[in-house]
């Protein structure tokens, strides 16, 4: 089966450097055709954004700048959020909430509902309807998001997540 592969690519391979050696040869009539000055200054440009941008790469690499630099400061509001058209009883996942209120460990889930109330709940299923608004979801006022805003950290909701 390697060997069939390896026959494929080697028939196909010609007609590939053909289409390679077609475009390079068209973008090298056109860049010919620039007067000289122009050239020059499409010379320069390309250099300086080829040394800014490895210039970052070894910056990134001896300082370890993180790969998401993204912080979140503040929970996003219902009345920001663009809210999907749900029933009464469905919430809409705002996110996760952890960290350390008076020497105690606090993380509980966030989510809104229709009309823009926010739910929390510390122990929520792992099942398909754990959105459903049921005894484990608390209400809880904007005073209360805002102190828990103040000394938690807010992870936001990923829809593609394993973990609810």
């Amino acid at each position: 089966m390697k060997s069939n592969m390896k026959k494929k690519i080697k028939r196909s391979l010609p007609s590939m450097q053909q289409l390679v050696i077609q475009r390079i040869d068209y973008l090298n009539t056109t860049f010919n055709a620039f007067p000289q000055s122009k050239k020059k200054i499409i010379l320069a440009v390309a250099g300086v954004m080829i040394a800014c941008l490895s210039g970052a790469m070894v910056l990134n690499a001896i300082y370890g700048v993180p790969a998401n630099p993204l912080t979140f400061d503040k929970i996003t509001l219902p009345h920001d959020i663009q809210m999907q058209q749900t029933d009464t009883t469905t919430l809409t996942p705002i996110g996760k909430m952890k960290g350390e209120i008076d020497g105690d460990f606090e993380a509980f889930y966030l989510a809104v509902d229709k009309d823009g109330q926010v739910y929390l709940n510390r122990d929520p299923d792992y099942s398909e309807n754990r959105y459903e608004k049921s005894r484990g979801w608390e209400l809880v006022t904007r005073e209360q998001l805002a102190v828990y805003e103040k000394e938690l950290h807010f992870i936001p909701h990923q829809k593609k997540s394993l973990r609810p």
